[in-house]
């Protein structure tokens, strides 16, 4: 995987907060994932309404009641309008109104506030991101019209979340280490909750009319082959296949059809009666679909480890350094949305 690819993984992963890191990891795999024409049009939809400046009209959209720093840490000191680009870099297509729940400012908050620390710890440890990688990058996701603010505060913010990634990445390679043993008991744990499923390959004869049913299991016991007794006596679409209903889930089938786990392959059931008519049943085989092997999604189930050891670390991490770090939330700040400006857009 090549630098951009790589950067651009990561940034689709922190930009959709509905893309869990077990996800991202194994889609990532396939590499069909991330696709820059969909990262265009997500930024073309961002312009109309980013606060980046695009234009005068949407610049002000939102506007703070007052210009006390919303956090400090540390030395540095963040307002709404720094809030603001971080949730639209996040969350490009939330609603404005979002911004006025409570619970929804305290968690952006603590969010944005995690992202600091990490961008401080990463340039505290020198990490760097690859300049013409990230050139690159800003070239496939902006439009040739983007105006040059927009194209520089989304470098920035870019840049930023690419560095605190990849110094937490670089922390977690060196500390995060799982044995064969404990990656073969979470398997174990794993299969416990998967269970095999069943399929069945069935055949029927259907109809409403009764008498001609019980002609048609006469038949059938005399020696008759299936099909040709289908064929002839059935009412139902598969008649002209023999009654072949092919290989199918019995759960999404009514519940007359959960006699077929009792049948033998080839053998045929008594007549019995739904609000369809009266029916027939054969069961041609039944077809298992085993549980996977270790071997089999060993990869899959490190990265989902890995994934769930990365969340735990980067809490206890976090935690740990704001011990050494001054944070103040201001304890009145608010968002609120200048309805006149919308109007004008």
């Amino acid at each position: 995987m090549n630098n951009v690819t790589y950067y651009l993984s990561y940034l689709s992963l922190f930009r959709n907060k509905n893309i869990s890191v077990k996800k991202f990891t194994h889609l990532n795999k396939k590499n069909n994932w991330y696709n820059v024409k969909n990262m265009k049009k997500y930024l073309i939809c961002m312009l109309c309404v980013f606060i980046f400046g695009a234009c005068e009209k949407s610049r002000d959209i939102f506007t703070s009641r007052n210009e006390k720093p919303v956090v400090v840490i540390g030395k540095d000191k963040y307002y709404q309008k720094d809030i603001i680009e971080f949730i639209y870099f996040e969350l490009p297509d939330i609603d404005p109104s979002t911004l006025k729940d409570k619970d929804f400012k305290k968690e952006i908050i603590n969010e944005f506030i995690k992202h600091k620390l990490l961008l401080m710890e990463a340039k505290k440890a020198k990490v760097t991101v690859d300049k013409k990688a990230l050139k690159d990058i800003a070239s496939k996701l902006t439009t040739n019209n983007a105006p040059k603010v927009i194209d520089e505060k989304f470098e920035k913010l870019m840049e930023e979340k690419l560095l605190a990634q990849k110094f937490l990445e670089d922390k977690i390679k060196s500390e995060i280490k799982i044995s064969e043993e404990e990656l073969r008991a979470y398997y174990e744990e794993f299969i416990k909750t998967k269970q095999s499923k069943v399929y069945y390959h069935i055949y029927q004869i259907v109809n409403e009319d009764k008498h001609k049913i019980e002609e048609a299991y006469k038949l059938l016991k005399s020696g008759k082959r299936f099909e040709d007794v289908a064929k002839e006596y059935s009412s139902g679409p598969e008649a002209e296949n023999g009654g072949d209903m092919g290989i199918v889930d019995i759960e999404n089938f009514p519940p007359v059809f959960d006699l077929v786990k009792n049948l033998k392959p080839n053998e045929i059931s008594k007549i019995v009666s739904s609000e369809y008519g009266y029916h027939i049943i054969m069961l041609k085989e039944t077809i298992s679909s085993d549980k996977p092997s270790f071997e089999e999604i060993k990869d899959l189930l490190l990265d989902e480890l890995i994934a769930e050891k990365k969340d735990q670390y980067l809490e206890n991490y976090l935690k740990e350094k704001m011990k050494d770090v001054k944070v103040e939330i201001s304890p009145d700040f608010d968002f609120t949305v200048d309805n006149s400006t919308t109007e004008q857009k």
